[in-house]
């Protein structure tokens, strides 16, 4: 027997094209973001669901789905951030569709993050440059909030006020 935690419906939603993020690091073919996951096509314009999470105290972490394969990889390294958990991913899809790489997955993955790596540590934001809202709205006062609201993801969710305190 099977619990579901998330509605089908609402789990395919994550895996939708919800914008445009440049072209995929990888591939040069357009990539995108899908609510919590990249989302991408390979040649037969199948999807390909990835997600990467890297911690810089020794970590990088990497997983591919392909729903029209059935198939998920995850690689979970105890290394710096540099692409290897992305190149096992990549390099063990192309194996299982392909019974060989198509690429240098290590070699593509470590400039990948190089070079994100780089432009991060290159970035500065000059926020006195920045153009404020050109009408900014305060927000209500706290007892304005209070109440009963509900939709499908949170449910019910009611607001109070005790002593000047507002909770959820």
């Amino acid at each position: 027997m099977v619990n579901r935690l998330i509605a089908a419906d609402a789990l395919n939603e994550t895996h939708t094209t919800q914008i445009l993020v440049g072209p995929d690091g990888y591939t040069g073919q357009p990539g995108y973001y899908g609510l919590g996951w990249n989302v991408s096509y390979d040649q037969n314009h199948q999807p390909i669901l990835g997600h990467s999470g890297a911690f810089f105290i020794g970590a990088g972490t990497a997983v591919r789905f392909s729903p029209s394969d059935q198939l998920g990889i995850v690689a979970l390294t105890n290394a710096q951030p540099a692409g290897l958990a992305e190149a096992i991913t990549f390099t063990l899809l192309d194996l299982y569709r392909y019974g060989k790489s198509t690429q240098d997955w290590l070699s593509s993955s470590r400039d990948h993050f190089r070079k994100v790596i780089e432009d991060s540590n290159n970035a500065i934001t000059n926020y006195s440059a920045l153009i404020p809202p050109p009408s900014p709205v305060p927000s209500r006062h706290f007892s304005s909030y209070v109440g009963t609201y509900s939709n499908a993801y949170h449910r019910k969710i009611e607001i109070t006020e005790e002593h000047g305190w507002y909770e959820r």
